[in-house]
């Protein structure tokens, strides 16, 4: 009989505590993803600012909406 209740209450207890580490490991999975999300977002928008820098050379009829567009992205990169 205490054998019987020793085991309940060992399998009891590991199912909470597989229950518990799941949830653990599914926030931390979360966690890293949302920060991959944002360095990708934050490499486009120096991609298109190096884009919008090189148009700003190549095309001197345009220069001041290159120049206001990439100070806009570069302000982004900043906040």
């Amino acid at each position: 009989m205490a054998a019987t209740a020793c085991t309940l209450r060992a399998v009891i207890l590991g199912s909470q505590m597989l229950s518990s580490s799941a949830d653990h490991l599914r926030v931390a999975r979360h966690d890293a993803f949302d920060s991959v999300v944002a360095l990708s977002r934050a490499r486009a928008i120096a991609y298109d600012a190096n884009a919008e820098e090189s148009r700003y050379l190549l095309d001197p009829q345009r220069r001041d909406r290159y120049a206001e567009s990439f100070l806009a992205k570069s302000q982004q990169l900043t906040a």
